[in-house]
């Protein structure tokens, strides 16, 4: 194939420049954080997974008994009550963290409340 006006030869100038991969997006610290946290401040749903949660639960009452059995209600009862109390010890220490000039919670912030 000869070269012509419209189609010129090849050269070494013109050589396919190798595509380099894209670089992936940063976001700025905090930025995914606070995302995630209005996402599940939106969501009605349990943090905690409902399996593990319920084995825990079963653990801790055969301790104490061996023939304990629980309802569905039960469950979701007991549940419920450790997500929130776990909610509302983290907001505790949060507000412990904020009074003391930190953002960062330490375990004293949770001792303190």
């Amino acid at each position: 194939m000869q070269a012509t006006q419209d189609h010129p030869e090849p050269t070494a100038a013109m050589a396919p420049v190798a595509d380099k991969p894209k670089k992936k997006y940063r976001f700025k610290p905090g930025t995914v954080s606070l995302r995630e946290i209005k996402k599940h401040q939106k969501s009605t749903t349990h943090l905690i997974q409902r399996k593990p949660f319920y084995r825990l639960v079963k653990e801790i009452a055969q301790q104490y008994s061996m023939d304990c059995k629980f309802q569905q209600v039960a469950m979701q009862a007991l549940q419920d009550d450790a997500e929130s109390y776990i909610t509302q010890y983290f907001a505790r220490s949060q507000a412990n963290a904020i009074h003391a000039g930190r953002k960062t919670i330490l375990v004293m912030d949770g001792q303190k409340s």
